[in-house]
C-alpha cells in the first residue's frame, strides 16, 4: 500500500501557521459590551389545542375539578363556526364548546362535545399512542393521582425523571393520553 503524502501547499501552509507570531502593538482593552437583543422568535405560536370529548360533563369533572383548569367560556357555537368545517362535524350537530384557563393564561385548552358524535372507538389501552397533553402538576400530583383514581381513569406506573422528578400518565374517558410530571420546589 503506498505510504499518503500531503500535498506541498499544505505542508507550506501548516508551516506559516506553525511560525511564531510577529511582535504586534498591544490592543487597547475592549468597554464591556451591551448584550446583544434577544433575536426575535418567528416561529409559529401555538394557541388552544383542542380534544373532542362525548360528555363535556365528564370531560369538565376532569379538567376543571381533578386537574384544576379555570373553566374561561362554555357555550354552544354558532351554526356557521369554523369547528364544524375544521372537524368535520356534520352541518346541524349541537356543539358544545369550553376553553380554559391557568392562573397566568387564557385559552390553553379546548374542548369540542358535539352530542350526536358516536362514540370513539374505546380508548387506546394497547399499541402505539399517537397524541399527548403533557400537564404540570404543580406540587398536586398525588391529589391528583387519588382524585383519578376515585374517578375510575386508568393510570399508568409513575416514572422517576432525574434528578427528583414524577411522570406519571393517564387516559381520559375519550381515550386521550395525558402525563403528568412534578418537580420538587426549588
Amino acid at each position: 500500500m503506498p505510504a499518503f503524502r500531503i500535498p506541498r501547499l499544505v505542508t507550506g501552509a501548516l508551516a506559516l501557521l506553525a511560525a511564531p507570531a510577529a511582535a504586534q502593538p498591544a490592543a487597547a482593552p475592549l468597554a464591556a459590551a451591551a448584550p446583544a437583543p434577544a433575536a426575535a422568535y418567528t416561529g409559529v405560536t401555538i394557541r388552544r389545542p383542542t380534544l373532542m370529548v362525548r360528555d363535556m360533563d365528564r370531560a369538565l369533572a376532569l379538567y376543571r375539578d381533578i386537574l384544576g383548569l379555570r373553566l374561561g367560556r362554555l357555550s354552544q357555537d354558532p351554526a356557521d363556526s369554523y369547528v364544524y368545517t375544521a372537524f368535520n362535524i356534520p352541518k346541524g350537530s349541537v356543539v358544545i364548546h369550553a376553553t380554559f384557563d391557568t392562573g397566568t393564561d387564557q385559552r390553553v385548552l379546548s374542548l369540542i362535545a358535539v352530542r350526536s358524535m358516536p362514540p370513539p372507538p374505546s380508548p387506546r389501552r394497547e399499541g402505539l399512542r399517537t397524541a399527548a397533553m403533557l400537564v404540570n402538576a404543580n406540587g398536586r400530583l398525588d391529589e391528583i393521582r387519588r382524585l383519578l383514581t376515585a374517578g375510575g381513569y386508568r393510570q399508568m406506573p409513575c416514572h422517576t425523571l432525574a434528578p427528583n422528578g414524577t411522570e406519571c400518565a393517564f387516559l381520559d374517558a375519550d381515550g386521550h393520553l395525558i402525563a403528568l410530571y412534578q418537580f420538587p420546589p426549588q
